[in-house]
């Protein structure tokens, strides 16, 4: 980015000053984190999935999943225990889930608001 400073318009021409300054380069990142290996099974009332995300540019700020529903999002802690890298593990468990077919969807934030998703399908017997 180049900024420029000029108190021309204001001043006569011979005392007009003007300075300019060239930024160091900036990164944008409207890239979300990528969610890979979601894996998840049932067992008994309680659905247990595990997964990976990775962040190209930016640190992972939170990990989260929804189960049937498209707006009620429930924390999920990293492998580490804070969400604090561009790549984290997580693994948890869903207990007390009715019998039936549920979509578990997972999303995680990076620190600069992107957002990425996956989802599966997971089968709770009765």
């Amino acid at each position: 980015l180049r900024v420029t400073a000029s108190d021309r318009p204001a001043n006569a021409q011979a005392d007009a000053l003007e300075a300019a300054r060239i930024s160091e380069p900036v990164t944008v990142d409207n890239t979300p984190p990528v969610l890979a290996r979601l894996a998840g099974r049932a067992q008994g009332k309680t659905i247990t999935l595990s997964g990976q995300v990775v962040d190209a540019l930016s640190r992972i700020r939170a990990i989260q999943y929804s189960i049937d529903s498209d707006t009620e999002w429930f924390a999920v802690a990293a492998g580490d225990g804070i969400t604090d890298s561009p790549r984290e593990t997580f693994g948890f468990d869903i207990k007390d889930v009715k019998p039936g077919t549920h979509r578990i969807a997972v999303r995680a934030i990076d620190t600069l608001g992107n957002a990425g998703y996956a989802a599966t399908t997971i089968t709770v017997g009765d």
